[in-house]
């Protein structure tokens, strides 16, 4: 990789499984920064912006290490995040702030194994913040961020753009308040509030492009599988006949169409002049892709009144999908929707 072209220095660490996502959404996580506890006489150009690129190859830590023929295998400076997550994972190094995380991901308050290490952070994508060392734990106190690194704005910018992800968990409020600052800047990205509080780590949760005009087919068969896991949604003998769309394309012309919306990982009903159209498109669901009944449709919905009150059932829904019989109409929706792309 040219480090001459990217706004960052220090290289992603993109897990492989990153596009299938994290619970099916594609996951960021962003630390803050890289520590350097050498004491030795290039320390200062190591936690110098300008200057760290110089050291990249020439840290004295890597100066016996083998040569590996893959760029991300090689151990350098810029390599640093993809060498702490596997290093972490192997339980080669203890970061204690990577366990506290992976633990409030998973769900877990206490142990972790190796495979529930990778089972992780092989779904996401992780990098620093700040693009070249911290002499120490702690910043040093009032230092801006651009003094700090000047490109860390940019280098985040360009990073959202190039891997995409929809959900950003930040550390630190440092980060995020340099994040705050910037989001007029930065078009799709959004500050959402966090569920689940950590008892002891600064999370803060951000999203991107999280909206219907950026979902694509593969979010919403990673949806499909999270919502329900064991079950292979197929077309019916009739559904065959009419040789209809596989349901993830359904859905997803339904989306682009405005009968259904996908935010923030959930497939929602739009409560406007499309929830007619939307709740006759679910009946069509339902008895061309074999859903048993309702109960299993509504795995896969998320209900919401127009007061933003979630439903316990589609049932008020069922109220709606009677649309209009206008031969047309219908033609004309069934066959965007069901037919092609």
């Amino acid at each position: 990789m040219k480090q001459s072209k990217k706004n960052y220095f220090f290289v992603p660490r993109i897990g492989e499984k990153y596009h299938e996502g994290f619970n099916g959404i594609r996951t960021l996580v962003v630390g803050a920064y890289h520590i350097c506890y050498e004491n030795c006489q290039f320390k200062d150009l190591c936690c110098d912006v300008d200057t760290i690129k110089k050291m990249d190859y020439k840290c004295p830590k890597y100066k016996d290490v083998p040569f590996y023929e893959k760029a991300e295998d090689q151990l350098c400076l810029h390599n640093s995040n993809i060498i702490e997550i596997n290093s972490y994972c192997e339980d080669e190094a203890r970061y204690p702030v990577y366990s506290a995380f992976t633990r409030y991901m998973l769900n877990k308050k206490q142990g972790l194994t190796t495979e529930q290490k990778y089972s992780f952070w092989e779904n996401v994508a992780f990098y620093n913040f700040y693009q070249c060392f911290s002499p120490s734990d702690l910043l040093p106190q009032g230092v801006e961020l651009e003094d700090m690194n000047k490109n860390a704005l940019k280098a985040f910018s360009q990073l959202l753009k190039e891997i995409n992800p929809q959900l950003i968990y930040v550390w630190t409020k440092g980060v995020s308040d340099a994040i705050d600052k910037t989001l007029k800047k930065i078009p799709g990205l959004k500050k959402e509030s966090i569920v689940r509080e950590h008892s002891t780590m600064e999370i803060y949760l951000y999203s991107y492009n999280y909206k219907t005009n950026t979902v694509t087919i593969q979010d919403i068969q990673n949806y499909l599988h999270k919502s329900l896991p064991q079950r292979q949604i197929t077309l019916n003998q009739d559904g065959e006949k009419k040789n209809f769309l596989s349901i993830e394309k359904v859905i997803f012309n339904a989306i682009k169409r405005g009968s259904m919306q996908f935010e923030n990982g959930e497939l929602v009903i739009p409560f406007s002049a499309k929830e007619q159209e939307c709740g006759y498109i679910l009946r069509l669901l339902k008895y061309y892709y074999n859903f048993k009944d309702w109960e299993e449709i509504e795995q896969i919905i998320s209900k919401y009144k127009r007061n933003g009150e979630k439903l316990k059932n589609l049932k008020s829904l069922r109220a709606y999908n009677n649309i209009n019989k206008d031969i047309k109409y219908i033609e004309e929706l069934e066959n965007n929707i069901f037919e092609r792309i």
